[in-house]
């Protein structure tokens, strides 16, 4: 098997192997997103997503890269980087440099081309490895995971200082996210019942874990803007089962299945107030990826065909 691109691996490090094509489902994403071979197509919201994307309609490597191309498409990924995000305004990168023990969680300054180590694994806590770092809201703190032995804990440091703070809450929490206000943080955790992933909130203040989800989770979730719904892609049918996106409050409550049929490598890219973005495929290209849309509302699904798409070569 020849790789062009094998971007699961570089930019989810998910656990369902990107390159596994016999995971994909029969049938396309359903509802069919329809292509959109132009970003002028694209809502100026929309548009301004940036995400972490490969293809070969783009420059050669890992990119960060606007859905609307424009004068900061396509900027190569820094060197030493394990996990990568972008800070909301886009000034700054946060780096997990390794998943396993010894590894740093770093900052990039883009506009001062400064980087500096924000937490010292080695240091700071030799033996856990530190990873999935994430920005908050108003850029002043980092979340990220902290994992030593069998138990992963979520900790905060603050951007500035580099203080960490640990929320303690047990069990087993990955790749935070901050709602919008700060008050809450969205993590992959374990499910109650079974041996599956989950999705729970982390409540900062009141240091209280709440599971909200009976779903087995993918990959990942993100918060809507406006911080009352969360967009989640859950996994039916076992590791290898048919992906489906849905939206739920973060009470709990009116759950929506917004797109079904979805691969079991599929993960959430972004949200705006009007939409997600998320990735697909389709059967007949089993082993590319794409990057599609669909409205809060469950219409308007798109496939962002001028972007290309991030394809693993099968050798019969």
């Amino acid at each position: 098997m020849a790789i062009r691109s094998c971007v699961g691996i570089i930019v989810f490090l998910v656990v369902v192997p990107a390159c596994a094509v016999d995971a994909v489902r029969a049938g396309p994403p359903d509802p069919l997103p329809r292509d959109i071979e132009t970003p002028d197509e694209l809502p100026p919201d929309l548009g301004r997503v940036r995400i972490l994307w490969t293809s070969t309609a783009l420059s050669g490597g890992s990119t960060f890269t606007l859905l609307n191309p424009g004068a900061e498409t396509a900027e190569p990924l820094p060197t030493n980087v394990a996990t990568i995000e972008a800070s909301p305004s886009g000034r700054f990168y946060v780096i997990a440099t390794d998943l396993f023990p010894g590894g740093d969680i770093e900052v990039l300054d883009r506009q001062t081309g400064e980087r500096r180590v924000l937490v010292s694994g080695k240091e700071r806590f030799p033996g856990a490895a530190l990873g999935f770092p994430s920005f908050s809201p108003d850029e002043t703190s980092v979340a990220f995971e902290l994992a030593w032995g069998n138990r992963i804990d979520v900790a905060l440091a603050d951007l500035d200082t580099g203080k960490v703070q640990f929320l303690d809450l047990g069990g087993f929490n990955q790749r935070p996210r901050f709602s919008p206000d700060k008050t809450l943080l969205l993590v992959v955790c374990e499910q109650q019942a079974t041996a599956g992933l989950t999705l729970c909130l982390l409540d900062r203040e009141r240091r209280v874990r709440v599971h909200f989800l009976d779903d087995s989770v993918a990959t990942n979730g993100m918060f809507t803007p406006d911080g009352r719904a969360i967009v989640y892609i859950a996994i039916v049918g076992g590791v290898f089962g048919e992906g489906r996106l849905y939206r739920i409050g973060v009470d709990g409550k009116a759950k929506e299945l917004l797109v079904a049929n979805l691969y079991a490598g599929s993960a959430v890219l972004g949200v705006t107030p009007e939409s997600a973005v998320f990735t697909c495929r389709y059967p007949s290209e089993p082993a590319c990826s794409w990057v599609c849309t669909i409205g809060l509302d469950g219409g308007n699904a798109q496939r962002l065909t001028y972007l290309g798409a991030q394809c693993v070569d099968v050798e019969p």
